[in-house]
């Protein structure tokens, strides 16, 4: 399957998630804003595609999406079988460190978080004045993220923030919020919350293909990104895990361990489901069609 970037996708139960590295996906970005794209962009793991299967309507999200990324290694896995071997994870949090990076005057040295090589210099200078908007969390969380984020790449520019409250927005609340959108109209708008609400709102909220703003409630921005945590790891309110334990697949025990009475309940449910459900669809048992 190819989508709108020309970016094929591998099948995970159904799901598409976009064949790129990290290097590939915010290259892929950059380009995509600089020739001015518009949608929205699911950063993707196992409990995404768990709950896809529960919910039709998020499944189909992921898959009319300009991208789907490998949060997951397991999702990077399942496209290695599948012939893939250039995948590797895209991990939220340093998505948008990556992104932020690439899109600030000047940003850190370490080459961990600096811009993809193969950028054109005309996608390079464009991306300079990118701006961004972080939607989500609490207003202290967003005051301390926006703090670090223009500390850490200096040059960057953040135009806007708005802390929703837990519940869906009232009509008064949607049209202050597309109000404060359009007015700073965004490169790329953050959406920090989890799934799948991050994915539902980016979706009832982004730009038709062809940038138009009548249909649904869209934003007057460019490319959503939901990263879900990445706001708190960023914000300093959670640690990241280590290196190895991301590349062993194994930093859901990690925030298992961190959020205990939050996530047990999740992971004890979604992890056996993914093993059994990739398993059988490996050796071809039970097959996918991505719709």
């Amino acid at each position: 399957m190819e989508a709108p970037l020309g970016v094929d996708r591998v099948n995970v139960l159904g799901v598409g998630v976009s064949a790129l590295n990290m290097n590939e996906a915010v290259d892929t970005l950059l380009k995509a804003r600089s020739q001015g794209h518009v949608g929205y962009v699911c950063v993707t793991g196992v409990h995404g595609v768990i709950e896809s299967q529960r919910d039709p309507g998020l499944k189909q999200i992921h898959n009319e999406s300009l991208l789907t990324v490998p949060d997951g290694m397991p999702l990077v896995w399942m496209g290695k079988e599948q012939g893939f071997g250039h995948m590797g994870r895209v991990y939220g949090p340093d998505l948008m460190l990556r992104v932020c990076e690439a899109t600030s005057g000047r940003g850190e040295s370490d080459p961990s978080t600096s811009a993809p090589d193969s950028l054109s210099p005309e996608t390079r200078g464009a991306s300079r004045s990118f701006t961004h908007f972080l939607y989500g969390a609490t207003e202290e969380v967003l005051g301390k993220l926006k703090e670090n984020l223009e500390s850490r790449f200096p040059g960057v520019q953040m135009v806007g923030t708005y802390a929703p409250p837990f519940r869906p927005l009232t009509e008064g609340e949607e049209l202050e919020l597309q109000k404060i959108v359009s007015k700073c109209n965004p490169d790329f708008f953050w959406v920090g919350l989890s799934t799948p609400k991050q994915e539902k709102f980016m979706a009832s909220h982004s730009r038709a293909a062809d940038g138009s703003l009548e249909s649904g409630t869209p934003l007057d921005c460019g490319i959503m990104l939901g990263v879900g945590a990445a706001f708190d790891f960023h914000a300093g309110g959670l640690k990241d895990a280590p290196a190895w334990i991301k590349n062993s697949g194994l930093q859901w025990f990690y925030r298992l361990c961190q959020e205990p009475r939050r996530l047990w309940r999740r992971y004890l449910d979604i992890v056996p489901r993914f093993l059994f459900l990739g398993f059988i669809q490996l050796l071809g048992i039970k097959k996918y069609e991505i719709r």
